[in-house]
């Protein structure tokens, strides 16, 4: 009586554990093939930077033209003027304007 209670323990735990690793490889498939790839560009910026410092352009960066903040040649600002819209009442129509405008249908022959 041991013996088929402890084969049938051992049988659990091997489905158990065949399904676990048939889970396994099956979302390992799935990650393999929705893998997504950076663009080139992306990995391009995501290149590390050089950490070491170029004293060289340092320098020449401090002996470039420096200009102050009075040597700035600014436009000045001009008001220019602008129209302002008028508004104009619609005229309404009259009762003899109105008669007027209404179509008229006429017969043709042959029909």
């Amino acid at each position: 009586m041991k013996e088929s209670k402890f084969s049938k323990n051992l049988f659990y735990i091997a489905i158990l554990t065949a399904i676990t690793i048939l889970t396994w490889i099956g979302f390992d498939v799935y990650r393999a093939f929705n893998k997504v790839e950076i663009p080139k560009n992306v990995q391009e910026q995501l290149t590390p930077l050089n950490p070491q410092v170029d004293m060289e352009t340092l320098e020449n960066l401090s002996k470039r033209l420096q200009i102050k903040e009075e040597e700035f040649i600014l436009p000045t600002p001009t008001s220019t003027p602008t129209k302002t819209p008028t508004l104009m009442p619609t005229p309404t129509p009259t009762i003899a304007e109105a008669e007027s405008e209404t179509p008229t249908i006429t017969e043709t022959e042959g029909m």
